[in-house]
């Protein structure tokens, strides 16, 4: 056989094992609920590509960890751009979750000040 041949083979049967498994990741995530545990989710999705955390003024910890879903499929992808899953906890429970599009590759920064249930200042009056 061409060793071209053999070549554009081999690449067509890793692009394909790699969608295979992004798509897989992006069903797998629908598992998710809110009141699950770290554990249960890194289980389900398991090791993350990216945690951030934070404890606020009261000592509650905040969790962020994010996975790489794999290739963007929109209109303008050129393989540069990735879905990404972000999971919220609180005390190590699920809050909420959410989608983004990490352009480039980079990878969304928690703005912790956003959060619904993030206390940032706890001010006396």
């Amino acid at each position: 056989m061409n060793p071209i041949k053999i070549v554009r083979l081999l690449l067509f049967t890793i692009l394909l094992s790699s969608c295979a498994s992004s798509s897989k990741l992006k069903k797998t995530s629908f598992e998710i609920n809110p009141g699950m545990s770290k554990s249960e989710v890194i289980n389900i999705m398991g090791i993350p590509s990216n945690r951030q955390f934070k404890t606020d003024d009261n000592g509650v910890f905040y969790e962020a960890l994010q996975w790489d879903l794999g290739w963007h499929s929109g209109l303008t992808s050129d393989f540069s751009n990735k879905d990404m899953l972000v999971v919220y906890f609180k005390k190590n429970i699920v809050t909420d979750l959410d989608n983004y599009v990490a352009y480039y590759g980079k990878i969304m920064m928690v703005k912790w000040e956003e959060r619904p249930d993030f206390i940032f200042e706890k001010r006396n009056r």
